[in-house]
């Protein structure tokens, strides 16, 4: 069980990277359209955490102050960058295979509301560790800057 459960947590960082590039590209989306950088970077982390179905306590404050324009910019993203739509895609069908290895809750309601929003690309599998850490670092290195 150590080398699953180590190989777990490692691929669950790497979804962490594929979160990190969303907040990133959603915050600079935002602060085009608006000039309050509180806001879009609240926004940014709400549209994450919906994603992942991962609400904190503020997150889940943003969404329910702001859900329909938090799920706009789900479906934004989608639309203004499809070259994300499959590292999502991939991080979302990880997380979940991770996440119930480790014996943690997750719910099948993340794929639904994520096909709903028109990010998750439909069928396919669970992409290989090597793979999924591969195009997690290209994914990083591409929006680092």
């Amino acid at each position: 069980m150590f080398g699953k459960k180590k190989l777990c947590e490692k691929m669950l960082n790497r979804v962490d990277i594929i979160k990190l590039v969303i907040y990133k590209v959603v915050k600079k989306d935002l602060s085009e359209k608006c000039a309050e950088l509180d806001f879009c970077g609240k926004i940014a982390a709400a549209v994450v955490n919906e994603l992942f179905c991962s609400h904190n306590a503020i997150t889940e404050k943003t969404m329910q102050a702001n859900g329909e324009f938090v799920i706009n910019e789900i479906s934004n993203l989608a639309v203004n960058h499809p070259d994300l739509k499959q590292p999502i895609t991939d991080a979302l069908r990880v997380y979940y295979t991770a996440k119930l290895a480790l014996a943690e809750k997750v719910g099948l309601d993340l794929f639904d509301k994520a096909i709903e929003r028109g990010i998750l690309i439909p069928g396919g599998t669970v992409p290989s560790p090597d793979q999924f850490l591969d195009m997690t670092t290209t994914l990083y290195l591409k929006y680092e800057s």
